[in-house]
């Protein structure tokens, strides 16, 4: 019974959000030469391959892609997953053979030998992408 009320919770928020939304993006729509295989997530500010390099002795870069410009990407990090009060802002980019957005955030200033954890966000969309470290 339970799993029946969930399901249909499901595809009424997926209606809600469909109807109330002007986005052309479709939770049910599969996508057509999108970098992710499947389909459009429902939240187009979901986090998607999540990626991190090498940015000098005191820095890292995240990097993530979504299906919607994110206003302003976020990494929160700290030496603790549960204390991430540290945070860089980045940009989103997109060019014109992509149907995602390639957000980037450069963190510097860490220190050296030190595990650090981050999660990658934006400031003002409910999307967050689980806890990670470098």
């Amino acid at each position: 019974m339970l799993s029946v009320i969930l399901a249909a919770s499901a595809v009424l928020l997926v209606n809600a959000w469909n109807t109330t939304n002007s986005s052309s993006l479709s939770c049910i729509t599969e996508s057509k030469g999108v970098h992710v295989p499947g389909t459009i997530p429902c939240n187009p500010y979901e986090p998607l391959e999540q990626r991190i390099a090498y940015a000098g002795p005191n820095g890292m870069m995240v990097s993530w892609s979504t299906h919607a410009k994110l206003d302003t990407p976020q990494v929160w990090y700290g030496e603790s997953p549960f204390s991430l009060y540290e945070m860089a802002n980045g940009s989103s980019v997109t060019y014109p053979t992509s149907w995602v957005y390639e957000n980037h955030v450069k963190i510097t200033g860490l220190k050296p030998n030190t595990k650090y954890w981050y999660r990658t966000s934006n400031q003002l969309r409910f999307a967050f992408h689980l806890v990670m470290f470098f």
